[in-house]
């Protein structure tokens, strides 16, 4: 999770490249426009220590990972995985800006949030249960980050995270 820098441009003909969370865009450009021009996206992952509190990433929960994966890919033109990288049930989208997760193992749920990336996720959730928030994920520990959703005292879903050191 956090900001995902892309470069985009096309190798052979010109040497332009182009900064874009909307790669596919611009590949689908090139090859209709470009007959020949290998187009080529590099994507690295960007975590500024100095990110703490801030909206970095967005989920979707949903019980027909498909049905949504249509809906928001046809909608907005994201690029949704077809199949997880690895053995948990989510969907990176849009180049890792945000998931899809398949909710049909744990409940059904459906939510869309977002994430904060916070300094201390078990101290974050402490501070949000004193202010009346009521916690919906208890804290995960997936190997790479912690994570939790909470729910706000109107009952808005929200999660928070940070990277494991």
């Amino acid at each position: 999770m956090g900001l995902l820098s892309s470069r985009t441009g096309c190798l052979g003909s010109g040497a332009e490249v182009f900064t874009s969370s909307t790669a596919s865009r611009i590949r689908r450009w090139f090859s209709a426009t470009e007959p020949g021009c290998s187009v080529v996206t590099v994507s690295a992952r960007v975590h500024d220590v100095r990110m703490a509190n801030k909206i970095d990433y967005f989920e979707i929960g949903s019980p027909d990972p498909a049905a949504s994966r249509a809906f928001y890919g046809g909608l907005f033109d994201w690029e949704i995985e077809e199949r997880p990288q690895g053995d948990q049930p989510y969907l990176m989208v849009d180049e890792a800006n945000g998931g899809l997760w398949d909710t049909s193992d744990m409940g059904g749920g459906n939510w869309a949030i977002f994430y904060v990336h916070v300094e201390d996720v078990a101290a974050t959730l402490e501070q949000a249960v004193a202010l009346g928030a009521t916690v919906a994920v208890p804290v995960v520990d997936n190997g790479q980050i912690y994570f939790a959703h909470l729910l706000d005292p109107l009952g808005n879903r929200f999660g928070i995270w940070q990277r494991k050191e």
